[in-house]
């Protein structure tokens, strides 16, 4: 009977502390995180009429992401809303690609 005891204590002793650090697994969490590096990227597009056949000129599209990859996808995806019906994009190049700088904070004004 005292072994059953000794188990269920100790079972219970496990179990806590697991949730614990689950709950808490550093104690330094209140830090703040720095933020999140994105990348950010302005793709440049042929536009092409459909019929009668021929190039437009061009238009971009601007995207940010967690990766290169990501950013470059949401500027295309960018450059697909500028499309005009009876038209299509092609031949993307990326003009340009780094990491977003943060975004600036603005002063709060308190009126007096």
């Amino acid at each position: 009977m005292a072994r059953q005891s000794v188990k269920r204590t100790t079972l219970a002793v496990l179990t806590t502390a697991a949730l614990v650090g689950l709950l808490a697994p550093n104690a330094s969490a209140a830090e703040p995180e720095p933020l999140a590096r994105t990348w950010k990227a302005v793709v440049q597009c042929q536009l092409v009429r459909i019929n009668p056949y021929g190039v437009q000129g061009y238009i971009t599209g601007t995207g940010t992401g967690t990766t290169q990859g990501s950013a470059v996808t949401n500027a295309k995806q960018h450059a697909d809303t500028k499309v005009p019906v009876g038209h299509y994009k092609r031949h993307c190049q990326t003009v340009q690609l780094g990491r977003a700088s943060a975004p600036a904070i603005a002063p709060v004004v308190l009126a007096a």
